[in-house]
């Protein structure tokens, strides 16, 4: 079977059925904040992170458009349940994606490149990258995530950020639990960005294209979930669903996949196997 032939109608249900298992962890984070109280806080923010950058990754799909055929429907389930929590609109998103995937690796035109503005580097060490996260966990890079809040508000259509604080808060009011409101805001500047971070070292750092990252499940569930770390496949495939990535990559063997431990320290192995072959 040939790559081509993965290219299917896209399927709502799939797509909804890991979103339910999303919102199931959003759910759960509750729960743990409810039941054990402020101790149990730290334990439902790093969930709720993880689950709002989950399913930012299935609004990646809505981006492509496809999550349904039909582009109106795509988009509005995209909008309501992936891009409205996260306070981010559509269709600015599609735009800023739209070039990354037209200029990937232009540091003039690639937007993504432009924002990312030199702090992200390989090799690495897992000292320092650990060590950087578990900083994100504590807000240590909250200036860098309001730079990238203040570079979509101004390209946004304010309503859908200025709506969902406004029922959010409201509704956690109406209920007598602010705490959960507060716990869903402090998780997007903390947990959300400490794993989203750890993404972007496997994406396009420091290549004009894009690395070939095999991961494991601890690190799928953590900071590459829905198959967004296939993003070779991805990216030289972009009308292929997530849920057939790794069909795709299993079709495709011509290009070399590394770990992610190797990917750390890309750049050293690769001038290594440069110096011995001049030899």
């Amino acid at each position: 079977m040939s790559a081509i032939q993965l290219k299917q109608p896209q399927n709502i249900i799939i797509w909804f059925i890991a979103l339910l298992g999303d919102y199931a962890m959003i759910g759960t984070a509750c729960i743990i904040a409810l039941a054990g109280g402020w101790p149990a806080y730290p334990i439902a923010i790093l969930l709720l992170g993880i689950a709002q950058h989950r399913i930012s990754v299935l609004g990646h799909e809505g981006v492509h458009g496809l999550i349904s055929k039909n582009r109106r429907v795509n988009d509005w389930v995209a909008q309501i349940f992936c891009f409205w929590p996260l306070l981010t609109d559509l269709h600015s998103y599609r735009e800023f994606h739209g070039n990354h995937h037209r200029h990937l690796g232009n540091e003039h035109l690639d937007p993504e490149h432009q924002m990312k503005d030199d702090k992200y580097h390989l090799p690495i060490t897992r000292k320092r990258l650990f060590g950087r996260f578990f900083g994100d966990l504590f807000g240590a890079s909250y200036k860098e995530f309001l730079h990238v809040m203040r570079y979509f508000a101004k390209r946004d259509n304010p309503f859908w950020a200025a709506s969902f604080i406004i029922l959010s808060a409201f509704a956690a009011f109406y209920f007598n639990h602010m705490e959960l409101f507060f716990l869903f805001m402090i998780s997007k500047p903390t947990s959300f960005w400490a794993v989203f971070r750890l993404r972007i070292y496997t994406e396009h750092t420091d290549v004009p294209g894009t690395h070939r990252v095999q991961l494991t499940g601890w690190q799928q569930f953590l900071f590459s979930p829905h198959n967004i770390g296939v993003h070779w496949e991805h990216h030289n495939h972009p009308h292929v669903p997530f849920w057939q990535l790794p069909a795709l990559r299993e079709q495709l063997k011509e290009e070399p996949i590394i770990t992610f431990s190797h990917l750390l320290n890309w750049h050293e192995e690769r001038e290594a196997a440069i110096n011995v072959a001049d030899l």
